[in-house]
């Protein structure tokens, strides 16, 4: 009945996706406002927030491509500004699992960067995404002004490595206790 009515299948579509917005360019002040609001660097003064905002990058990624795989090795803390993160993790048994989304005012790489270690997650821009990527070096200097973060800091690691083997499965990783005792020596030779 379609067909003597003149309505026919539909042709086939093909469609290729573009970046859906320009890459929009953050100015030292909109990095200030980010790091200010961010839990790690909000009772600092201004001055100081000032010079981590001089001293990051900002970086931009278009939906689903990979941030850090897992295995890599991270030297920095990335700061989500705009745009949503997929975290995933390899299980004992191999395959990967979902841990969650990361969303604006969120970060990742404190793990890796303080423990020297390979990154365990694996970070994936789910939607287009912009970073602020404060290095290795400025991290140092914010620890050297500020030695007292080294418990707070290592206590984020501490959390962040249990919730990561509860995920895996295992015990394979040091005992939380060694491994927050670990991070505070790896700080500490850090700010030397």
């Amino acid at each position: 009945a379609l067909k003597r009515a003149g309505i026919g299948p539909a042709t086939d579509i093909q469609e290729f996706r573009t970046r859906r917005a320009e890459i929009p360019t953050a100015e030292p002040p909109t990095i200030y406002l980010a790091l200010k609001s961010l839990d790690l660097f909000s009772s600092f003064p201004e001055e100081e927030i000032e010079e981590i905002a001089q001293a990051s990058q900002q970086l931009n990624y278009d939906a689903d491509s990979r941030i850090i795989l897992e295995g890599d090795s991270q030297d920095s803390l990335d700061i989500i500004t705009s745009g949503v993160v997929e975290s995933r993790m390899r299980t004992s048994d191999g395959q990967k699992t979902y841990i969650g989304e990361l969303m604006p005012g969120q970060y990742f790489g404190l793990v890796s960067m303080l423990t020297n270690q390979p990154s365990i997650f694996e970070y994936r821009a789910l939607t287009d995404v912009t970073l602020i990527r404060v290095g290795l070096e400025c991290m140092q200097e914010v620890l050297r002004k500020h030695p007292d973060l080294a418990d707070r800091y290592a206590a984020i690691v501490e959390q962040r490595l249990a919730e990561a083997e509860l995920v895996r499965g295992t015990s394979e990783a040091q005992p939380v206790s060694n491994t927050t005792q670990h991070v505070k020596r790896f700080i500490r030779k850090l700010i030397r």
